[in-house]
């Protein structure tokens, strides 16, 4: 064997072809590749492309459709909701009975009689009106104001009253309707006077007695609102009372006492049966003296300072005061007294205190006496 090239054997790196054998046919061309087809054949859009119309009716088409028509429950629950919102919106435009009365005097139109008068009392003027046409009363009607405690618009008074007949030709109706009304100046009057004038004019009245000595017992001194306010439905009457007397040494709310309690204790050549004394350190920095928890239940404190005869010859000085506030200070000497009174009302705390220079000066305080409400008697004394 040569070593030449033999065409049946290898050539370039690729195995030999038999002879005598035919050699296999080209493959087929390949086209585009194959898109995924959409709904009814139709191609798929590609990410980013728009749909085909054709495939957006055909999905369309399948998707679920929800029903039109609501059941039957739910339209008679519609129904008894819109009845409800319209008998409570009914309440509040009316919140009497209107609608009870006029149904009453239409009826009794209807029967060819003439109604009796409603009652129209507290409505508003339009609700009265509204009451008024829709009755069978055939009278005229006239409507007033007047100056009335409460609410202004208010009906106040109506003639003929609730439930009178109506017939005749000589019958008017007259509706009084409140108009706003301001305090009037009731300061100095009687108290009984005063309180008649206010239920007259529908007021509510409430009586407050204050300690007043300046003015006579019963006399208005004041009054809530004061004069020139609106008046509401309740008024408030300040008016005087003399109180009753309590002496200071029955008050049971003493809380510190330098001042000792005694009976039948001469001061200024005059004995007293009720007197507290004390006698104070000379030059002492500390005060000397006590207090008495009020509670704004007096008005006057009276009484007799000065020194007993019975102690050391010499002065000083007595202070009051209410809730820590001077009210009265008094300069006091052996052989000499001094009766005072002081205003003591709007006081919690009173307070008397005794100063001195010299030494063993006996003070006293003689029928210290507080003037106080019935109230305050029994406060301060149980």
């Amino acid at each position: 064997m040569s070593d030449a090239h033999d065409p049946r054997g290898e050539s370039w790196g690729r195995p030999a072809q038999a002879w005598g054998t035919t050699p296999p046919p080209p493959p087929p061309p390949q086209g585009p590749p194959r898109q995924p087809m959409g709904a009814r054949g139709a191609p798929a859009a590609k990410p980013g492309e728009p749909e085909a119309p054709k495939a957006r009716r055909e999905r369309k088409r399948r998707l679920p459709k929800w029903p039109t028509k609501k059941p039957r429950w739910f339209t008679a629950l519609m129904v008894l909701g819109l009845i409800l919102v319209s008998m409570g919106a009914g309440r509040l435009l009316f919140p009497r009975e209107i609608n009870e009365v006029v149904v009453e005097n239409e009826a009794a139109a209807l029967s060819g009689e003439s109604g009796p008068m409603p009652d129209i009392l507290g409505l508003e003027r339009i609700a009265a009106e509204y009451v008024l046409e829709g009755s069978s009363i055939t009278a005229p009607v006239r409507f007033e104001e007047r100056p009335s405690a409460g609410t202004p618009g208010a009906v106040v008074a109506q003639t003929p009253a609730a439930g009178a007949a109506t017939e005749g030709e000589d019958i008017e109706v007259v509706v009084t309707v409140a108009a706003e009304m301001t305090m009037p100046d009731y300061a100095g009057r009687p108290m009984t006077e005063v309180r008649q004038e206010l239920d007259d004019a529908g007021a509510v009245v409430v009586v407050t007695r204050v300690l007043d000595m300046g003015e006579p017992e019963g006399n208005v001194t004041g009054t809530v609102p004061e004069e020139g306010e609106i008046v509401g439905e309740v008024v408030e009457l300040l008016v005087a009372d003399e109180g009753s007397t309590v002496m200071l040494s029955d008050v049971t709310t003493e809380s510190r006492g330098d001042w000792s309690g005694n009976s039948n204790v001469s001061v200024d050549g005059t004995e007293y049966a009720d007197v507290w004394t004390g006698t104070p350190r000379e030059d002492s920095d500390d005060p000397f003296g006590g207090y008495w928890t009020l509670g704004r239940h007096a008005g006057t404190l009276t009484m007799t300072v000065g020194t007993t005869d019975a102690g050391e010859m010499g002065s000083g000085r007595i202070v009051i005061k209410g809730d820590g506030e001077v009210i009265e200070e008094i300069e006091v000497r052996h052989g000499e007294s001094r009766e005072i009174e002081v205003s003591v009302a709007d006081v919690l705390r009173l307070e008397i205190e005794a100063f001195t220079n010299d030494e063993d000066v006996q003070f006293a305080l003689a029928d210290a006496t507080l003037r106080v409400t019935p109230d305050g008697a029994r406060e301060l004394t149980s």
